[in-house]
């Protein structure tokens, strides 16, 4: 019964630990994404004032 709750609270530690990691990868890639339609703003502005 003791090993029975060991493995579960380790396999909701692990879907812990994954969905983190997925969670802050979709956070950098955002991020990215923000950056580079900013610099593109940016470069259309630039341009576009000339």
């Amino acid at each position: 019964m003791k090993s029975v709750g060991k493995n579960k609270i380790q396999n909701l530690y692990r879907k812990q630990i994954k969905e983190k990691r997925e969670n802050e990868k979709n956070f950098i890639e955002t991020l990215l994404i923000i950056i580079l339609v900013g610099i593109l703003i940016s470069i259309s502005a630039f341009i576009g004032d000339r």
